[in-house]
Formats: structure tokens, C-alpha cells, sequence
């Protein structure tokens, strides 16, 4: 199979992300799991206080299924930040706004549209191909000597 082909086959395929979903029950429940569907297990969780971006208020752990409770001692209304990574790359900031009740409102996720993934995958591959033609064609060439 040539170059190129391996290129268009890599190129095709899905790109790797992460999904979530929040709910309120005893506590606010985060469920994280990447694109196809497996858990994101023991995936690093910082939670962030409405209005308080420089320190985490707790910083917990997904279990192996990709779940994490969230239970504050002093439930503030607001906006809460949640910043997920599993330190291989992966991650989510999921922001949950929570009423002075403990009821979660909405759930929000910042991140890359699928079609920018999809794009800088594309320029990642493109830019290493540059790469190996470019250091193919160095090696080829030999140093002209008067």
C-alpha cells in the first residue's frame, strides 16, 4: 500500500473525543465516556467554585465506569466548573449551573466543534507527511563538492 493510501486511510477515521451527561440526584453526577462509547475511567476531576477560576474548590477521580458525585458542603449558586482529563490527551471543562436549592439548571460543555477536531487531525497528518517527504528528499540529494 502506498504512502498516500495510508494517508486517505488514517484521514477516514473517526476522530477520538469525549462525551457527558450530568444529572442531580444525592449529589450532581458527571458520566464522561470517549466516542465509542468506553468509560473514561480514573479520569482527574477539578471542580471549580462559581466566580473562582484561579483554585480548585476539590479535585476528585472518575470511577471505572467514568462516573464522578459531586456532593460541596455549602452548595453555592452559580455556575460551577468542572475540568476533566485523563492525561493522555483527553479531557472536557463541563460547566453546570446549580440554583441555591442544590437543582441543577443546565449543563453546558466547552470544546472543539467535531469539524475543527476533524480538521487539525487532517493538518496533523498533513504536516507529517511534509515531514517524512521532506527528510526522503534531503537524503536523496548528496552535497556537491568542487
Amino acid at each position: 500500500m502506498t504512502g498516500s493510501a495510508w494517508i486517505l486511510l488514517v484521514a477516514l477515521l473517526p476522530a477520538h473525543g469525549v462525551e457527558h451527561s450530568v444529572e442531580k440526584s444525592k449529589c450532581i453526577k458527571i458520566h464522561v465516556e470517549y466516542d465509542d462509547g468506553s468509560p473514561m475511567e480514573f479520569a482527574d476531576v477539578e471542580a471549580y467554585a462559581p466566580g473562582k477560576t484561579d483554585e480548585p474548590y476539590m479535585v476528585l477521580q472518575t470511577d471505572e465506569k467514568g462516573n464522578v458525585c459531586f456532593l460541596p458542603s455549602d452548595v453555592k449558586a452559580g455556575e460551577w466548573t468542572f475540568r476533566i482529563d485523563d492525561g493522555l490527551g483527553h479531557g472536557a471543562v463541563v460547566r453546570v449551573n446549580v440554583e441555591s436549592t442544590g437543582a441543577v439548571k443546565t449543563s453546558t460543555t466547552v470544546g472543539c466543534p467535531q469539524s475543527i477536531r476533524i480538521l487539525a487531525g487532517v493538518g496533523v497528518i498533513w504536516g507529517l507527511a511534509g515531514l517524512f517527504f521532506y527528510l526522503a528528499a534531503r537524503r536523496r540529494l548528496k552535497p556537491v563538492r568542487d
